[in-house]
This record gives structure tokens, C-alpha cells and sequence, in this order.
């Protein structure tokens, strides 16, 4: 039996543009009443500059990264600010790896130095921060694995430590996967990553990783770092959230696993992002340091279909398609076409208004400062998300039986045209462990729907819950047959509760003390308790009333609360909490 706990939240604002921000409480800006799911926008929405012309431009201005290699074949590429590093094999000298670095200069890309490795494989991994740079070598060792590190000294440049990292585990391939950021980093194998860190005296490195900890996940296809957040990708689990602390120089769950079909994914200091089995890009916003990341945007891109390559870095994401590359900006919370290309490529790496893209066995770097430039304060969205605020959480928690696969659901958005438009949705699978995402919605009318493919429902103990994040109750159940629909309105207004407010509906003939005291200053006697409320009390039971106006409050130690509210100057017993 699996456990899924969902919590969506999308924060969505009123200027038709999908919100990328988590609103833990509703926003006071003026909306209409219901959602507005709109058309297509209009053409004073469309930049004045042709994003085609700009596309033709970067991409006729581009320049292949020279080498200085014979027969280069493979490049593996990864950058950071003006540090650039290309480990690629010389097909012409055999059993030659050469990791080579770069640095930007004012007419592009100047290799400074070079390192020759003595690897016959054409598998290796790189990835930089800094001044700090790892290169992977699965193969290694009889295939054991191992990682070799690279510091830029002030004075030298670039030199090779002379220690590589080493796996303690008897898992084969160690170093496929890499991941690094400022003293943190990870590396992995197919069933697990090891976390390491890089101590610091006064804010600054003292040069030695140290190993902290073993996470073993099946089926392992990605790790990377974004400041104190390791994101792992497994082909089992789905996304795995981790966090640092560094008082306990340990790695620590974030928050609940997100379970999707997770085909590519990548990180950054504010943004997850993913693709599953959907076409879309999922978009994910964490809400502070050590805070969850929320789902808050769904982008559909050029393609039909999308590639595994995808890269951010701060306010530009990259999305590989079949046939094109999309190029992506983030504006005031939001995610808005930039630049499409009209070419896709094997692997993308993007660090402020630098692109480097791998195509066969060059490397392109693309300058995307102009284009980016020129965009507008407000581009019409991607994202067919309705766009509004302020904006509601509502979680969805769905307990599995014996076969998740057979559960689906989906929420969808009713416009005023009643017209519906799908929001979000997800499918179990066998190995489901459980599924997070946040959504936000604004006011209007929504359905939910779930499904299962069997016709018996979710069989006992399991069961599933939509309620508000304040408690609201929306739906729930588990014995529906093949599909249950709930039509819900936000706001939620929940059904009226079996404990009746205290707080009268007209004022009392006179006004009571604005504190009502809970211990009066003359207790009534037991007689007169068990007389006025009909308690049923015996003396060991010790009741406390409060009064205020027409209501009052009875708690009888060790038993129960009672409510009361008076009529025609007596009072009836409304319910009790025991």
C-alpha cells in the first residue's frame, strides 16, 4: 500500500501570465469572479522585434569552439560564468581523453590549458562551479569509476588535484552521473549517488572532500546541486528532493518525493524543472531556503515532442525539441518565449547570456544577451494555465491499494463559457511511492476527477482526499467504481459544521464583558450547573463554564465539552465534543 501525499499550488497573477510564485495566502487584488481562460493574445501583445530575425541572427553568429584537436569525437561540455571546461577524445591518438579549460574573452572563447588523460572510453561526465571543476570517469579502474578534480589557482590557472575520488561502494560505473555547486556535490552510479563536501575555514575551502553519505535509489539517472538542494532522478522513485545542513554536514529529505515518469530534469537556485510522460515542461518553484518546491507553470514548446536536454540558469531556460530548440525567459514570475531556433542539438548548457550547444563533435556558443534584451515586460504565455490572483492551496492526498497503475486523476478549470481546461493530472504506476506537487488555483469553478481502469476503485484501506491547505473538506472516498467527479467552487465554502459558532447572531439585550471570564466571580453551585445545563455531573467532574451573551461553554474535567445557547431564557444543549 502506498502512501501519495499531492499538495498543488499554483500561484497564478492577473495579467495573463502563468505566475511562477508560491502564495501561501490569498493576494488582495482586484478579479473577476470567476476564472478567465483566454484566447489566443492580441497583436499588441507581439514584440515589435522579430524573435525570427533575432533567432537567424545568434544562430548565423555562433561560432564552433576550437579544440585544437585533430579528430575530436564525443564533447562533453560544462559552464559557469566565464569558466568553460570540454573534455572530448581525440580519435586520432588512441586511448586519448583531454580535458581542456576555456575562458570568455572579448571575442569569444580562448582555451588556457590542457589536460590528457590516459582513458580509452568514450563515456565521461563534467560538470563546473567556480573555480572548482569534476570530471567523471565511469570506465576507470576496471570499471569501478572514478572522478578526477580540477582548481583554478590564482597564479597557475588550472591544475588536477592529485587524488581522484574514489568509490567505497561495490557498485560498478561510479561517476556517470556528477553533480556540483559551490562546496557541495554529488556522485552517482545506477543504484544510488554519494553526497560530499568541501569544509570551510572563515568562508574559505580548506581543499579536502569528505565523504557524507550513501543514498541508495534504484535505477539512478541524475543528480545535480543548486545551493543547498540536491535533486536525484530515478527512473523508480521519480524526483528526490534533498537538503543541506551544514550544521550536521548531512543530507536531509526535503520534502516528499515527486513521482513522475521523469525523462530529463535540471536545477537551479529557484527552479525545478522536468519533463514526464507529458509534453509539457513542469515547472517547479522552491518557496524559500529549506522550503518546498511547488509546481507553478506547465510550458508547451515548439516541438510536439520533447528531447532530454534541457539547461537553466536563473532567469533563461533551454528546451531541446526534435526539431527546434526553445529558448525561455523568466519575467516578474513567469516563464515567456524568447528565441526559437530553428535547429535542435545533442546537449545544451546555458550560464547567464551564454549558450553552448553539442551537435555531432563540435560545440557552438551561441551570445544571447540581445535577444534577451529586447524582449518586452510582458510577452503572452505558453502556458494554457489560467492566469489570476489572488489564489487558493488545495492538497490531494491519495492512499494506493495493491495497484496504483490502476488510479488516475485530473483537475480541470470551468471558464465562464464553460469550456474546461486541463490543469493538472498524473497517473499512478507500479512502483508509486508517492507523488507531491502544489497548486495555487483562483476563484472560479473547477472539477476533479479520478479514475480507475478496473472498475472496483481504490480498494480498502486505500482511499483519496481533496480538501483546502486550511481544511476544507472538498472530496473524498475510495468505493466509486470506475470514476468519482466533484464540481467545487474556490474560495471553498465548506459545509456547515456540527459544533455551531459561539459568537451570537444578534447582539444580547445587554452587552456582555468584552473578555468573557471562564472562572466567574461567583461560581454557580453544582445544583445550579446541573439545573441550568443539565449536565448529568457528579462532583469529581469538576465543570467550567463560560457565558458569553447567548452562548456558553461547559467543560467537565476528564469527560467532554458541551455547547449550549439560550432560548427564551433557557439553555438547550446544541452538541458536545467528548
Amino acid at each position: 500500500i502506498i502512501v501519495l501525499s499531492i499538495a498543488l499550488r499554483v500561484a497564478l497573477s492577473s495579467d495573463n501570465t502563468a505566475a511562477a510564485e508560491v502564495v501561501a495566502n490569498p493576494v488582495n487584488v482586484q478579479q473577476s469572479s470567476s476564472p478567465s481562460f483566454s484566447a489566443p493574445p492580441s497583436s499588441s501583445l507581439v514584440p515589435s522585434f522579430s524573435p525570427t530575425t533575432c533567432a537567424e541572427r545568434i544562430t548565423s553568429e555562433a561560432q564552433p569552439i576550437d579544440f585544437r584537436l585533430d579528430n575530436p569525437s564525443n564533447p562533453k561540455v560544462a559552464v559557469n560564468g566565464r569558466n568553460m571546461v570540454v573534455v572530448t577524445r581525440d580519435s586520432g591518438v588512441l586511448s586519448s581523453v583531454y580535458v581542456m579549460f576555456y575562458k570568455l574573452q572579448n571575442d569569444g572563447w580562448e582555451r588556457f590549458k590542457s589536460f590528457p588523460i590516459d582513458y580509452s572510453s568514450e563515456e565521461y561526465t563534467v560538470v563546473i562551479s567556480g573555480r572548482t571543476a569534476f570530471v567523471g570517469l565511469p570506465n576507470a579502474h576496471e570499471g569501478a569509476g572514478a572522478v578526477f578534480i580540477y582548481e583554478e589557482k590564482s597564479l597557475v590557472g588550472w591544475e588536477k588535484s592529485e587524488k581522484p575520488l574514489i568509490s567505497t561502494s561495490s557498485v560498478m560505473g561510479w561517476g556517470r552521473l556528477l553533480g556540483l555547486d559551490g562546496d557541495l556535490a554529488c556522485v552517482g552510479d545506477r543504484d544510488g549517488i554519494s553526497t560530499f563536501h568541501r569544509p570551510r575555514d572563515f568562508h574559505r575551502p580548506l581543499g579536502k572532500w569528505l565523504h557524507m553519505k550513501r543514498i541508495n535509489i534504484n535505477s539512478t539517472s541524475g543528480c545535480s546541486i543548486a545551493g543547498k538542494t540536491t535533486a536525484v532522478q530515478s527512473q523508480v522513485d521519480g524526483l528526490l528532493l534533498y537538503k543541506y545542513d551544514e550544521d550536521m554536514s548531512d543530507m536531509f529529505p526535503l520534502q516528499y518525493p515527486i513521482s513522475a515518469h521523469v525523462t530529463s530534469a535540471t536545477l537551479s537556485q529557484d527552479y525545478l524543472v522536468f519533463f514526464d510522460s507529458d509534453t509539457s515542461a513542469n515547472i517547479y518553484r522552491q518557496g524559500g531556503i529549506d522550503q518546498e518546491f511547488a509546481l507553478t507553470q506547465r510550458l508547451n514548446h515548439a516541438d510536439d515532442n520533447s528531447s532530454s536536454n534541457i539547461s537553466i540558469d536563473r532567469d533563461i531556460l533551454v528546451i531541446g525539441g526534435s526539431n527546434h530548440t526553445s529558448i525561455f525567459s523568466e519575467q516578474n514570475g513567469s516563464w515567456n518565449y524568447s528565441v526559437v531556433l530553428d535547429r535542435s542539438y545533442d546537449d545544451y548548457q546555458v550560464s547567464g547570456r551564454n549558450l553552448l550547444a553539442t551537435m555531432d563533435n563540435d560545440v557552438y556558443s551561441f551570445n544571447l544577451e540581445d535577444c534577451i534584451q529586447s524582449m518586452p515586460t510582458q510577452m503572452p504565455t505558453s502556458s494554457m494555465i489560467p492566469t489570476l490572483a489572488p489564489c487558493y492551496g488545495i492538497e490531494i492526498i491519495v492512499v494506493y491499494d495493491r495497484y496504483p497503475s490502476d488510479t488516475s486523476w485530473e483537475l480541470q478549470g470551468i471558464d465562464q463559457v464553460r469550456d474546461t481546461v486541463m490543469l493538472a493530472s498524473h497517473a499512478g504506476a507500479y512502483y508509486d511511492i508517492s507523488h507531491t506537487e502544489f497548486m495555487c488555483l483562483p476563484e472560479g469553478e473547477y472539477t476533479f476527477t479520478i479514475h480507475d481502469s478496473y472498475g472496483d476503485g481504490i480498494n480498502l484501506p486505500g482511499h483519496y482526499n481533496v480538501a483546502t491547505t486550511n481544511g476544507g473538506l472538498i472530496a473524498e472516498g475510495g468505493d466509486f467504481g470506475s470514476s468519482d467527479t466533484t464540481v467545487f467552487f474556490i474560495p471553498f465554502s465548506p459545509a456547515p459544521s456540527a459544533i455551531p459558532s459561539l459568537i451570537p447572531t444578534t447582539p444580547p439585550s445587554s452587552p456582555p464583558s468584552m473578555i468573557p471570564s471562564l472562572s466567574p466571580s461567583s461560581p454557580p453551585s453544582m445544583a445550579q450547573i446541573e439545573s441550568l445545563f443539565e449536565t448529568d455531573c457528579d462532583a469529581w467532574c469538576s465543570p467550567e463554564v463560560a457565558i458569553y451573551g447567548d452562548a456558553a461553554v461547559v467543560m467537565r474535567n476528564n469527560i467532554d465539552v458541551q455547547f449550549f445557547s439560550s432560548t427564551n431564557s433557557s439553555f438547550e444543549l446544541i452538541t458536545k465534543i467528548d
